[in-house]
């Protein structure tokens, strides 16, 4: 299977519904779609209505991976890996490639290619006096697909939008493209309480660590 053969599927799988979030690839499944969808229909297939073998898996994480080095060996060690893939003006994708019942498995998350705001995001005034705070660390927590890294994102165009100082991530993955109308701007600190949703815990540059309630 070459690149274009994963594109158009990749491509088909996105244009099967409206709001698709994710794509996953299970041995012994149809190409799965996931979205905001009740729970019951959270997973729906698409074609094609044979399902996926595991060689054909493996097929097609060889090309989101592309060859590289790294990736195989720390698939190989720790039975999965993280990447980036992407299908030029069409979506960016986080991926994890890993290992289910011995199989390759692979489940990809498409990323927004524009930074939310954070009055789209409806988070509270708050937000904002947070972002202007010089010293500390602000943690910002909660489960798998909750919104941190978005809420993250939008914290960071709001600092980059109104300040202009020094920017430092450390994330290795960046899951979104911070645009720099102004020079790219720091994630400030905080040694302040902040009540929020979702959740931030703020630790002071002292070590003491407080969780907002809510």
């Amino acid at each position: 299977m070459d690149r274009q053969t994963v594109d158009a599927l990749l491509t088909g799988m996105l244009e099967s519904a409206d709001g698709v979030s994710d794509l996953l690839f299970i041995a012994g499944k149809p190409p799965l779609v996931e979205g905001p969808w009740p729970v019951s229909a959270i997973s729906r297939s698409i074609p094609p209505e044979s399902v996926l073998t595991p060689a054909l898996i493996e097929e097609i994480a060889g090309q989101i991976m592309n060859g590289s080095e790294r990736l195989r060996t720390e698939f190989s060690t720790t039975g999965s890996c993280d990447c980036s893939y992407a299908i030029e003006n069409l979506a960016r994708f986080r991926v994890n490639v890993f290992k289910q019942n011995g199989r390759h498995a692979i489940v990809m998350r498409k990323l927004q290619s524009k930074i939310p705001t954070l009055n789209l995001l409806g988070l509270p005034p708050i937000f904002r006096e947070i972002v202007k705070e010089k010293d500390g660390i602000i943690l910002l927590t909660g489960g798998t697909g909750t919104g941190k890294t978005t809420t993250l994102a939008a914290m960071l165009n709001e600092l980059n939008e109104t300040q202009e100082i020094p920017s430092l991530r450390s994330k290795t993955r960046s899951s979104s493209f911070t645009p720099t109308a102004k020079p790219p701007s720091a994630s400030a600190s905080s040694g302040k309480i902040f009540p929020t949703s979702p959740t931030v815990c703020a630790r002071s540059a002292t070590g003491a660590q407080s969780h907002p309630g809510g």
